[in-house]
């Protein structure tokens, strides 16, 4: 048997992260199953990627994977079969096989042993077992034949007639063959055997062929698999009667799953590989003994849909730090573009040739269409569905509820929203140590709910937002709000707050990312050590975010991830403004207007801040020199920038306005760490540096100030 190691390692590495992807959505469908137990549809999704599992499994030598998702895929198909009720417990079970896949796939992928301990991994097998086995005790034993035995075994005895007798047969299996079925949607570009079993297999029936229409089946695959002569499309027609023969063979027979399987596997062939036309000689069967094939088809849905996807793109693995490179090398495109803006408006300054500096004008400003092109298209190759993420949350929310004894509804939006790749690791962990402490701690007793007048099943929201420069992930619950009692009295043990002081929400968010902070009354594998929030908040700090709270006593908490939309090179357009001999760009969003300081009166208030009244408005200003460490200025001089920040209008007094500028954003970690107000530095044309303030840093400064 071909071990996991020995085959080529981008087919495997594909393999598992297919396999992986796909059972990402398992989870929520089993939740899902839970709670509609008679929807065979929601079965049917489960079933079709661990199937497709089981068969591609082999291949690779991994046998405990193969053993595994044949002994849950054997349990699925007698829930369809409705031979079993997927109940709470026997969902459990196939959930821990879930999670048993998982750990293997990903020890396979760091190339170690599928399992480590047998002794650990038997008991699950068993158990599983044991549940086929409950179905057939007492059961009937019904014989049955596949069709494409019965056909193997028609060969051969045609083979062994007389030749006179031969010709005569063959007539006669003409006759029984259907001439038409049901009007096939095979596209224009096939042809031959590949329309022939598309048409074979299109029925909106969804009943069981008949055993004479799956016989029909089986000859068009071997038919095809005669049209064929590449490797992969040899495997691509072994897959199909893999699945044909699992489904004839069994009670269920090729139902309308398996014919939906048997297309969507045909659709991955490539018309063009077919041959034509059609051989005239009789099939041959081809030798169960034959050597494995050298590729292997390995397309497990992306995400399990009942919904049947036409067509589909060719996709190829490019790593990560690849893309990475390669952005940055756009970027530094953009940087150059600067450089040419700025050396064409030197040429037109100095007056040296009008029609030159005209036409590098030009020439420049189409370079800038082409390169903003560019990033935008190379931007979009690193985002991926939110999906994956959002995937695990009501699996978690489910095991979370049955230890503590609550009844909770996840409710997920967001799904489609296009996120940076890195984010997907990123944010798992801190998603789902909040939706933890939003089960767990958040969401109160169903006897607490009624008695406070709320439904008995708490509800947690997750959701994911993509606004123009940012994304946000936001956790709501309907719950008890923040336990300000607990986290006072704990806060005061730890000596972070004297007794007296005086303690409201904004007190209580700050201690609550505290490391150490614990408002359980005993430690539990769900919470209870202190460990966590600290965490979070030092991972998206550390990646440029922040994280926003809001609760309400009685009513529930919102926690809310605020990230910019990249995690790398970030290109947007900015203002440019000077003060000193340093230069600062800001958000060209937050930017309202710029008027010169002497239009304005500037007043001093109590506590040493400054107003500014300019249009009968009463405006805020800030002072520069506090901010970013510059020179201070007189209250005449420079220019006013009056922004909005986060809903909060001010003003800006800056030495010079120098204008908008396209700015090529990379993070500077010793200016961008822990939430600062800067969100990294740009390269300007002349060849100097940029820092960059972030709306989320101005926000959180303006706040403090």
């Amino acid at each position: 048997m071909t071990s996991a190691l020995e085959v080529n390692k981008d087919l495997l590495l594909d393999f598992i992260d297919e396999s992986l992807e796909s059972l990402g959505a398992v989870d929520s469908l089993f939740v899902e199953l839970e709670n509609s137990p008679h929807d065979v549809s929601i079965v049917d999704s489960i079933f079709r990627p661990i199937h497709s599992m089981k068969g591609n499994a082999a291949y690779f030598g991994l046998m405990r994977v193969k053993e595994l998702s044949h002994r849950m895929e054997s349990i699925l198909d007698l829930v369809r079969q409705g031979k079993h009720r997927l109940d709470h417990r026997l969902s459990g079970l196939l959930l821990k096989g879930l999670d048993a896949l998982r750990t293997i796939l990903a020890k396979v992928r760091d190339e170690q042993k599928e399992v480590d301990d047998e002794d650990d991994f038997l008991p699950l097998l068993i158990e599983l077992e044991e549940e086929i086995e409950n179905e057939a005790v007492g059961a009937t034993p019904v014989p049955s034949i596949s069709s494409l035995d019965l056909y193997l075994q028609a060969q051969a005895l045609l083979a062994v007639l007389p030749q006179d007798m031969q010709a005569e047969v063959k007539g006669m299996f003409a006759r029984l063959r259907p001439e038409e079925y049901a009007p096939s949607q095979a596209t224009t570009s096939e042809q031959g055997p590949l329309a022939m079993l598309r048409s074979a297999l299109e029925s909106e029936d969804p009943r069981r062929f008949d055993l004479e229409r799956e016989t029909v089946v089986f000859e068009r695959m071997v038919l095809l698999s005669q049209a064929v002569s590449d490797p992969a499309s040899r495997a691509i027609v072994r897959e199909m009667i893999d699945i044909a023969c699992s489904f004839a063979g069994s009670d269920v027979g090729l139902d309308s799953l398996a014919r939906e399987m048997l297309l969507d596997t045909l659709g991955k062939m490539d018309p063009q590989a077919v041959s034509d036309p059609v051989p005239e000689q009789e099939p041959s069967v081809p030798s169960t003994t034959s050597e494995p094939p050298t590729a292997v088809a390995t397309g497990i849905p992306a995400a399990p849909s009942r919904s049947k996807k036409e067509g589909g793109s060719r996709t190829m693995r490019i790593s990560e730090e690849s893309m990475d490179h390669f952005l940055e090398r756009v970027g530094e495109l953009m940087g150059l573009e600067e450089i040419f803006r700025y050396l064409g408006k030197r040429m037109m300054d100095s007056g040296l040739s009008d029609e030159f500096a005209t036409d590098l004008r030009q020439a420049t400003e189409q370079f800038a269409h082409l390169s903003s092109n560019l990033s935008k298209e190379v931007m979009e190759l690193r985002r991926t569905e939110a999906r994956p993420l959002l995937q695990k949350v009501p699996r978690l929310a489910r095991d979370v509820a049955e230890k503590v004894g609550k009844k909770i509804e996840i409710r997920t939006s967001g799904e489609d929203v296009r996120i940076d790749k890195s984010y997907l690791e990123l944010l798992d962990a801190p998603l789902m140590h909040m939706v933890r402490n939003a089960c767990d701690h958040g969401i109160d007793l169903p006897k607490e709910r009624l008695a406070a007048g709320k439904p008995e099943a708490g509800i947690v929201e997750v959701s994911v937002i993509e606004l123009e420069d940012s994304l946000v992930m936001r956790v709501c619950d309907d719950g008890r709000g923040l336990n300000m009692d607990g986290l006072r009295r704990k806060a005061v043990e730890l000596g972070i707050v004297k007794p007296e002081a005086v303690f409201g929400e904004a007190e209580a968010v700050a201690v609550l990312f505290h490391s150490g902070i614990s408002t359980a009354s005993e430690v539990t594998e769900i919470s209870g050590r202190g460990v966590g929030m600290d965490v979070v908040k030092r991972e998206i700090e550390g990646a440029g975010g922040h994280i926003e709270v809001k609760t309400t006593q009685g009513h529930g908490s919102v926690f809310q991830i605020v990230l910019p939309r990249s995690i790398t090179t970030r290109i947007s357009d900015g203002f440019l403004f000077r003060c000193g001999t340093e230069r600062f760009v800001l958000p060209m969003r937050t930017v309202v207007e710029t008027f010169p300081a002497t239009l304005a009166k500037v007043s001093q208030v109590a506590g040493g801040g400054k107003m500014i009244c300019f249009r009968n408005e009463i405006l805020r200003m800030v002072d520069t020199s506090d901010l970013l460490e510059t020179r201070a200025l007189e209250p005449s001089d420079g220019v006013f920038v009056r922004v909005r920040v986060k809903d909060e209008s001010c003003v800006f007094q800056v030495e010079e306005a120098l204008g908008v500028q396209r700015t090529v954003v990379k993070p500077v970690e010793e200016f961008c760490r822990g939430g600062g107000i800067f969100a990294g530095a740009a390269m300007l044309g002349d060849g100097g540096l940029a820092m960059v303030l972030s709306e989320e840093g101005l926000a959180h400064w303006l706040r403090g100030s």
